[in-house]
């Protein structure tokens, strides 16, 4: 409230809202620890709120409203940004929310907090929606690490933890909690042992988790080769990652979005509560910021990235079709329908495939199946036709999940009521097969291959890098047309032989308490362990060895339908792609005014970045070198390969000598996450050293004392990089016994 010109006399900061009918509000209290007006409000049920700041006192005989702080018209923070009123909003969804900080009258805290010029990430005042955090600050030069301190006062009298870290970004993993106010600063180490001056000091606040769970190990933990698991939950929307213990560690915060995919680079897609229908098929980051959005309302089971770059979604399409003759038809008929199995009269709503460009959001391909299927395909036997008498229209498809394969320029199609398994051509759209029921229960039954494979109601088609398929069988129709004893789900895993026939290469039937009638899904982990999530028991993850037997669990505590898990996947950490960039060789330069720049010398004649994948993730780094004043450098760029927590060397050499300071810039991107991009620049400067191959120490004589300094190196590895450059005097990146003679010639022939 750094703009607000206060009132005279006794007044309070309120907030005020839909909650109580917009009467009197609550009073926020003023945190001297952090400069900000907070307050709670609690009690309140699942719904959307809408709220303003106000302030109130005797200036306005205390009506509650003497000053009021609106949302700016049309912002992302106008909860209704179409409608004439500018209120802040959130949406409950059977858990505890924490609201970010606003500056009066705008969004955010925008200037309200100065952000240190240090430190990069957290941001001052940032609420995060996860306790693995990753700590940032900008390189600072002439030294050869920093210390990082944690703590949750201000004054730091008391520390979380202190660790030494060589580059420019420290990721925490074990320290932080829920719902907790932290402060953090950084300061250089140097090599003379000097101290320096900490940081500014950073703050930000950890948010609320959205679920307390306990999983079980039943084996070592040398069993788990992937440490995490994101799960998304279909009807409150919202998504979380805990980790082998089952403690949450991130979760989509206020942000309410559903997890429909994961891709091996760790992107987040699906859809969210917010903005309906903007967001409904959208990629987010782990910071909850969408990074693409169709714009459109799509279907929320699948929307992801396909290989050549563009979005994949499902888009509800409507085509009348006949209302099949059953039990209901003569509840149809007394709606008006005439219902004869023949007349095209009843509203059929499926899901259209459509792919959108990256870049413009247009459509480019799309496969409609009400040009493809026949509408003589129904669902006789899942109820799915007394639904439909409730809704006026008929679920058709509910198509449920896609898989483009790049390799085959397929595209598999999951059709859950149709119980449904279709390969289709992505150049032509014809349908090259359809998987499913035998003729006695679908009236294309004789189209469809691998009949004897008895599945329905399926989730989560996938094809395998070795051309099997895996799904989730949801068996709802086990006993109405198999005549099981009871419905079963399982896991299952088929080859398909010459487009005709199908081999069951694996499957893993869930016991009776774990059957889900709805959702589920399945993944191959590279161990060969199979990770299954399935609605049953309120919501029940489980890993299996490749003896199928249980090595890990958890219980979500979700009831079908009021809550449920979508799809669950074992993943490499929190925050793929976080990196840093390293410059060699940054140090300060006294010339006639202060400056800081990469230095050269006639011994490193070349400019090193190195770049730092911090995250679990194997990913690919695109970067940009531009030379931005002078031309001792050429302009490059290139994509490298980073493994998961390793870094890589990239090297710049001039083409001619640098006789003045130079400006140069780097610029590193992970290919699947660009919004991380960082863009640096630095001055290069050269500094002629004099100096003599074989002058370990510097002192302008080649003599015995290199040759011991050498020798004690060889023994016990003692040389830093200067030194170890000065003694290579063959080249050959090795100290040894050829270096030293090599050097005892010099003497002698001096």
């Amino acid at each position: 409230m750094t703009d607000v010109e206060f009132p005279d006399g006794n007044w309070i900061v309120m907030v005020n809202g839909s909650w109580n009918e917009w009467s009197w509000g609550q009073t926020l209290e003023y945190n001297n620890q952090n400069g900000f007006y907070e307050g709670s409000i609690c009690d309140l049920s699942s719904g959307d709120y809408q709220y303003v700041y106000s302030i109130t006192g005797d200036f306005d005989n205390w009506s509650g409203w003497g000053m009021v702080g609106n949302a700016p018209f049309g912002t992302n923070c106008d909860f209704n940004p179409g409608d004439q009123w500018g209120n802040y909003g959130f949406i409950i969804e059977n858990s505890d929310i924490t609201l970010e900080y606003n500056k009066w009258g705008q969004c955010g805290l925008d200037d309200i907090i100065n952000q240190s010029e240090i430190l990069l990430r957290p941001f001052n005042g940032q609420i995060l929606n996860y306790i693995h955090v990753p700590f940032e600050w900008k390189q600072l030069p002439d030294n050869n690490g920093y210390t990082i301190q944690l703590s949750n006062t201000s004054i730091f009298d008391s520390i979380i933890f202190e660790k030494n870290e060589e580059t420019t970004l420290y990721f925490d993993t074990n320290n932080l909690d829920w719902n907790q106010n932290y402060f953090w600063r950084i300061r250089p180490n140097y090599s003379n042992d000097n101290t320096a001056e900490w940081s500014d000091v950073g703050f930000f606040q950890t948010g609320n988790f959205q679920f307390d769970l306990e999983a079980t190990l039943y084996d070592s933990i040398d069993s788990l080769i992937l440490p995490y698991t994101i799960f998304g939950d279909w009807n409150n929307y919202r998504t979380s990652i805990i980790d082998i213990e089952g403690k949450e560690i991130w979760n989509s915060g206020n942000f309410g979005f559903m997890l429909s995919h994961i891709s091996e680079k760790g992107q987040l897609f699906g859809s969210s509560s917010i903005n309906y229908p903007i967001n409904r098929g959208i990629e987010i980051n782990y910071d909850q910021e969408v990074i693409w959005s169709a714009g459109i309302a799509l279907d929320q089971h699948e929307f992801k990235k396909i290989p050549n770059g563009n979005y994949m979604g499902l888009k509800y399409v409507s085509e009348n079709g006949p209302i099949p003759l059953g039990e209901w038809t003569s509840a149809f008929q007394q709606l008006g329908y005439i219902a004869d199995g023949l007349t095209n009269e009843f509203s059929y709503s499926a899901q259209e495939i459509v792919e959108f460009d990256d870049h413009t959001g247009e459509e480019v391909w799309n496969w409609n199946p009400h040009n493809y299927f026949s509408k003589l395909d129904v669902d006789f036997y899942g109820g799915t036709w007394w639904q439909s008498l409730g809704n006026l229209y008929h679920d058709w498809t509910h198509s449920n999940a896609f898989y483009f394969d790049e390799n085959e320029n397929m595209v598999y199609l999951s059709s859950r009521h149709l119980s449904r398994i279709t390969k289709i051509d992505y150049h032509t759209g014809e349908i090259v097969w359809m998987m499913g029921l035998p003729p006695d229960f679908m009236f294309s039954g004789d189209d469809h291959i691998c009949t004897d494979l008895k599945f329905s109601f399926q989730h989560h088609i996938q094809r395998l890098e070795n051309g099997d398929l895996l799904f989730f069988d949801n068996g709802n129709l086990d006993q109405t047309i198999f005549n099981e004893l009871e419905n079963t789900s399982r896991a299952i895993r088929v080859k398909v032989i010459n487009d005709s026939y199908c081999e069951v290469i694996w499957e893993y039937e869930l016991p009776s308490d774990l059957f889900g009638a709805g959702m589920g899904s399945v993944q191959l982990l590279e161990n060969g362990n199979y990770f299954i999530n399935t609605t049953g028991d309120g919501g029940t993850l489980i890993e299996l060895n490749e003896n199928n037997n249980i090595i890990w669990d958890v219980k979500l505590g979700l009831n079908w339908p009021s809550g449920s898990g979508y799809r669950a996947y074992r993943v490499p950490s929190v925050h793929p792609g976080i990196f840093s960039i390293y410059a060699a060789n940054y140090k300060s330069i006294q010339n006639n005014f202060y400056e800081k720049g990469i230095e050269l010398t006639n011994l490193e004649n070349f400019i090193k970045f190195t770049i730092h994948n911090k995250s679990g993730y194997s990913l690919e780094y695109n970067y940009e070198f531009t030379n931005l004043n002078g031309d001792s450098f050429d302009d490059m760029q290139d994509i490298i390969s980073i493994n998961s927590n390793s870094s890589f060397d990239i090297y710049f050499h001039p083409n001619n000598d640098i006789d003045s300071l130079e400006n140069i810039q780097i610029k590193v991107w992970p290919k699947d996450h660009a919004y991380l991009e960082k863009n640096i620049s630095f001055n290069v400067y050269f500094q002629d050293n004099n100096f003599e191959m074989g002058d370990i120490n510097n002192d302008l004589l080649i003599d015995v004392i290199d040759i011991l300094i050498i020798v004690d190196h060889i023994n016990e590895d003692i040389l830093n990089d200067n030194q170890f450059m000065y003694a290579d005097m063959n080249y050959d990146q090795n100290i040894d016994i050829l270096d030293i003679v090599l050097i005892v010639e010099i003497i002698l022939n001096n």
